[in-house]
């Protein structure tokens, strides 16, 4: 058996959750709230696809930025290589000329 002011409490929270169901059913029923809710989720769907965008872009433009740093770093060894064949050959050929100068 319940008493009297736990009954009331009950009644009194019963009463405030019929109370804010039915302001909530209004709200969600008027189209302005509907209108806000949508403009809302609109802005943020756009947000959304442009901070996308944005990094798609940069992930693209960073890969882009490697390959080309990929491709520089293998035509700078390329270089490399070439300019130790020529150091070689230019190193044989002052042996052969101080060679012949003896």
């Amino acid at each position: 058996m319940s008493r009297p002011s736990e009954s009331g409490l009950r009644e009194g929270v019963e009463a405030w959750e019929r109370e804010a169901a039915a302001y909530w059913d209004n709200l969600t029923r008027s189209p302005d709230f509907l209108r806000r809710v949508g403009y809302q989720l609109s802005r943020s769907l756009k947000s959304q696809q442009q901070i996308t965008a944005s990094f798609e872009s940069f992930v693209l433009s960073m890969a882009g930025m490697h390959e080309q740093s990929a491709r520089e770093l293998y035509l700078l060894e390329q270089l490399e290589q070439r300019l130790d064949v020529l150091a070689e050959r230019i190193e044989r050929l002052e042996q052969t000329l101080s060679g012949d100068d003896d």
